[in-house]
């Protein structure tokens, strides 16, 4: 009995920006600017204290019902495609300023939720996203200012 040895094709696994990102680990407080991580496990009565995801020393305590994980958001898309998750979005706006970095140009709904739905993606969630993706590349800016710094001691 013949044996073949079926070589497997090697692929290159590519990691996007936005798949480095946790999103579960990242919250909208309703009615507060900017993003927020968990500062204290919720309480008996739904309340939850939340710290600022730039500035540690923002904090606000709120009802959970108030928060929306990142890691849950879906962005409709026109009729039978798939929604867009945040990491894609994510994704797809580092990839535009890749593109576009040494141009003045600002992204186009459509750079980073492809086939939105113009129903549910309004320029108002764009702009949430768009203060979003710079808190979260701000957050990688100091994080890797403070490692070079180490590095150097």
């Amino acid at each position: 009995m013949n044996k073949e040895l079926v070589k497997e094709e090697e692929t290159d696994v590519v990691v996007r920006f936005g798949d480095q990102i946790d999103f579960n680990e990242l919250f909208r407080v309703k009615g507060k600017k900017g993003l927020f991580v968990l500062g204290s496990k919720v309480n008996k009565s739904g309340m939850v204290r939340m710290i600022g995801f730039l500035d540690y020393e923002k904090s606000v305590t709120t009802n959970q019902n108030n928060l929306v994980c990142l890691g849950h958001l879906r962005f409709q898309t026109e009729m039978g495609k798939e929604p867009v998750l945040m990491n894609d979005v994510f994704s797809n706006l580092h990839e535009f300023y890749q593109v576009n970095k040494d141009k003045e140009v600002t992204p186009e709904l459509s750079d980073f939720v492809p086939n939105y739905d113009p129903n549910e993606f309004k320029m108002r969630h764009a702009v949430q996203v768009l203060g979003w993706f710079d808190e979260v590349i701000t957050k990688i800016t100091e994080n890797e200012i403070k490692s070079n710094d180490k590095k150097e001691d």
